[in-house]
């Protein structure tokens, strides 16, 4: 088992109003969440199209959103590990300048490659992030992730969370649907198994601790 879950093999041929897309790979993340003290995970495959443009989908396991990744020509060098949440810059995106504000700056660790997607990581190692909402002129807002892996050093992409019916529209079949997916499964019950047992050490703890006044909980 490699761990993914959209219903996407290598070699997969997509055909919908995206055009005729080849799957070459797959690259499943992992991030460790201090708070929740467990590891997320999240798939990306990409997708190579007549233009050998550089596109990818992902699957992020937790909300089982779907993201489509478009690369975009971004004039300035932004530094993702640079970066902090609540901060604001400039923008020139494919020529058009943008107010754009950091939501989010993390760190994946690489778990898995399947296929041949181009990515110059190797399982585990990290990659650097940085999640903005950009603002256009007229006052429209998008989503761009700037990271530290695949083709290049450094490349920017806008992202669309898309339903099952643009993925239908999009590649000509639904790569993931939230709804008919099992609720906590797979990897990601790590989390609950982790959140019951420290739960039970809390709970045995206090009942040994009012049983017996002479021993100290911890």
């Amino acid at each position: 088992m490699n761990g993914t879950r959209a219903n996407l093999q290598v070699g997969d041929m997509l055909q919908g109003s995206a055009g005729t897309l080849s799957v070459r790979g797959c690259l499943l993340f992992k991030e460790w969440d201090t708070q929740d003290r467990c590891f997320y995970y999240w798939e990306e495959w990409q997708l190579i199209g007549g233009s050998n443009a550089d596109t990818w989908v992902e699957l992020d396991h937790d909300p089982g959103e779907v993201l489509f990744y478009e690369p975009v020509r971004l004039q300035e060098t932004i530094e993702p590990w640079a970066l902090t949440v609540g901060q604001t810059m400039p923008l020139t995106i494919n020529g058009v300048l943008h107010r754009g504000m950091v939501e989010e700056v993390t760190t994946g660790t690489l778990e898995n490659v399947i296929g041949s997607p181009v990515c110059p990581l190797n399982i585990g190692e990290t990659m650097t992030y940085a999640e903005v909402r950009l603002t256009d002129p007229a006052g429209v807002t998008s989503r761009l992730t700037i990271d530290s892996h695949r083709f290049r050093d450094l490349l920017a992409y806008r992202k669309t969370s898309l339903s099952t019916a643009q993925q239908k529209q999009l590649f000509g079949r639904v790569l993931y649907n939230r709804r008919s997916a099992p609720g906590r499964t797979g990897r990601n019950i790590g989390c609950a198994v982790v959140a019951a047992f420290v739960s039970i050490v809390l709970v045995g703890g206090l009942f040994s601790a009012c049983s017996n006044p002479s021993r100290s909980s911890g």
